[in-house]
């Protein structure tokens, strides 16, 4: 009865802004190929039954203009507010809190790892993020592009659930 999360980038083939050497691969391939203006009915359909529609920001780390600007396109699709927010590539810098703080959002979920499963902040419990008063982070404790993808991970079905179940254990 725990109803889902669904986190959705904002922009077609848009990679988004570099700081600090951060991508070992061309931009291209931090853009995503789909048009949340596409699955416009599918939003709208989860929101109304009760899921929790989020942003998957692509500049939104980076300062507060961008967080309001992409929160505001995926809060228009979905006709609901949009509280939370995770980064595309757990994108996150020492500034991220105060922008996602400033744009209004109630709490990110960027903190993990993309290349394993575990407990990258130390604790399954949320926490406030340094420098704002009512951001929270849910810490992300699990991806799925790091238990399937080749150059991760790379577990099968069966071996990604028991990964998973012995960490529901810790909760």
């Amino acid at each position: 009865d725990v109803p889902s999360t669904f986190f959705f980038v904002p922009r077609k083939n848009h990679e988004g802004k570099t700081a600090n050497n951060i991508l070992t691969m061309p931009p291209s391939y931090r853009s995503v190929r789909y048009d949340i203006h596409d699955y416009g009915s599918v939003v709208k359909t989860l929101a109304c039954e009760g899921r929790e529609i989020a942003l998957h920001g692509i500049d939104a780390w980076h300062e507060s203009k961008s967080a309001t600007t992409e929160r505001d396109i995926i809060r228009e699709i979905a006709g609901t507010r949009v509280d939370g927010v995770r980064m595309h590539w757990l994108y996150f810098s020492e500034g991220s809190p105060e922008s996602l703080a400033r744009a209004g959002f109630l709490y990110d979920s960027t903190l993990g790892f993309n290349e394993s499963a575990g407990f990258r902040c130390g604790t399954t419990q949320v926490f406030k993020l340094n420098g704002t008063e009512e951001l929270y982070e849910l810490p992300l404790h699990i991806m799925d592009t790091a238990l399937f993808t080749r150059d991760r991970m790379a577990l099968s079905e069966q071996k990604a659930l028991q990964i998973c179940r012995k960490m529901f254990k810790t909760f």
